[in-house]
């Protein structure tokens, strides 16, 4: 039986994780005094929920990608700061010169979302504002409503912590 292009990507995708895991594991032992007996200990079931969660919410920023890119906005995925120790959002947005930082959340209420905005700026907010203030970017929350099932956002102006929705968001780039 033949396989699909799909099915290809997808076992090739799987290969990817593997070999990144592998890569990973070996710079643990190279910079971190990880031994192999720490890495045969390592708790297969912890590492597969994860990877579930975290594809998951990968899944949830690439629906946001998707989104953005239909209405030609620039998006690139940013990821962890070794350098400044620091967990970046998940998007720099851009269109027409301007530019944001995005948090990408998935399915929530308006008043999960509020505390997931809080729970990230009491994490990282200090380090998340000096970057702000050095760029001139706006951070926001994105997330899928799920009492409209539309993309909002939450942006803080004025210590006030406003709901935009998705046409809302889109005139911040006019």
């Amino acid at each position: 039986m033949k396989k699909s292009c799909k099915d290809k990507l997808v076992k090739g995708f799987y290969w990817f994780i593997i070999d990144y895991i592998e890569m990973l594991a070996k710079q643990m032992v190279l910079h971190a005094d990880f031994s192999s007996n720490d890495l045969r200990k390592a708790d297969i079931e912890w590492l597969r929920e994860i990877m579930k969660n975290t594809l998951a919410g990968m899944a949830n920023t690439v629906e946001l990608v998707e989104k953005l890119k239909e209405d030609r906005f620039y998006s690139h995925f940013l990821g962890f700061d070794y350098i400044n120790n620091v967990a970046l959002p998940d998007l720099l947005v851009a269109k027409n010169g301007k530019a944001v930082l995005v948090e990408c959340k998935g399915k929530l209420s308006e008043d999960e979302a509020r505390k997931e905005y809080e729970n990230y700026k009491q994490r990282w907010g200090k380090k998340i504002d000096e970057i702000l203030k050095k760029t001139g970017f706006k951070f926001l929350l994105a997330y899928k409503d799920k009492n409209i099932n539309k993309w909002c956002f939450l942006l803080e102006e004025d210590s006030i912590l406003k709901k935009l929705e998705y046409e809302d968001f889109m005139n911040l780039f006019k």
